[in-house]
């Protein structure tokens, strides 16, 4: 537990000082998620106002920013304070979590025989909590310039192994106005977007990751998201390993099986009630 507040404490103040150099909320999308934040602060009940269209409701997912505003509104914040706080949080508690999933998944292995010296979980989950919230892909290694990897593509473009090795995507690209692969001014945010764009083809795709997206501190639900899930999946990997939570859900899942066609649903409470006596 030490070990763990300690990951979380330092990543919020980490990440506090990262968008502490650049605070402003006016560029990209954070002014729509800022807006949302507002119209929640706002509000006295759910769903809250659309702020572009006048009497109409958000129809966009903003749970998430819904759980930072009521925080925010719990502790006296305004938005604009706790705006890059939320995302200095979300930072933290992605690391934290993904350390405490990593170092549970090693931890049980350990148990179950696997034979590891003893700081095995903590290093383990140290490389898990720096890979999901700060790892990236391979993109800007091969395309910034004066990186090895552009000077080897450099070299296959060069030699024109380049159009032999993608031949399919060179034909798109020259269909749709393009010059084809461009190896020279990368920008950090064409990582999140080389499939369909660089060379250009019909079929694009966009795959942020969460670094790109902690980066450009836009704080959307999906980010937000990442928190929810990984806590998911360390409920998971507990009830997996826990012999009585797992006999309790088999029992259950079994009768809800045979009684799926009774309408009657007390039994489910009598049901728990029995099973679930840890």
């Amino acid at each position: 537990m030490a070990i763990e507040e300690t990951v979380f404490a330092s990543s919020l103040l980490f990440w506090s000082f990262a968008r502490g150099l650049k605070p402003l909320l006016d560029s990209l999308e954070k002014p729509m998620d800022y807006g949302f934040m507002m119209s929640l602060m706002r509000t006295d009940f759910l769903p809250a106002k659309d702020m572009w269209f006048s009497q109409g409701n958000i129809n966009y997912y903003y749970y998430g920013q819904y759980v930072y505003a009521f925080l925010s509104k719990s502790t006296g914040l305004q938005p604009e304070v706790s705006y890059n706080l939320s995302m200095a949080a979300t930072f933290a508690l992605t690391l934290s979590l993904a350390f405490a999933l990593c170092y549970m998944f090693i931890s049980f292995a350990m148990r179950k025989g696997t034979r590891l010296y003893g700081i095995a979980p903590a290093l383990g989950g140290g490389i898990g909590a720096f890979m999901v919230a700060l790892g990236g892909n391979s993109h800007s290694f091969f395309y910034g310039t004066g990186h090895p990897g552009n000077a080897l593509l450099q070299f296959l473009q060069d030699q024109g192994w380049m159009a032999k090795l993608l031949p399919a995507a060179d034909s798109t690209a020259s269909e749709s106005g393009s010059a084809g692969i461009n190896i020279k001014d990368f920008w950090f945010a064409n990582s999140t977007r080389f499939i369909g764009y660089n060379p250009a083809t019909h079929d694009k795709t966009i795959h942020e990751f969460p670094y790109y997206s902690f980066l450009v501190a836009d704080l959307h639900a999906h980010l937000i998201n990442l928190t929810f899930v990984l806590l998911f999946l360390g409920l998971l990997v507990v009830l997996l390993n826990s012999s009585k939570l797992t006999g309790a859900a088999r029992n259950l899942w079994r009768t809800d099986t045979l009684l799926i066609q009774n309408n009657d649903r007390r039994w489910f409470q009598k049901e728990l009630s029995t099973s679930v006596s840890l």
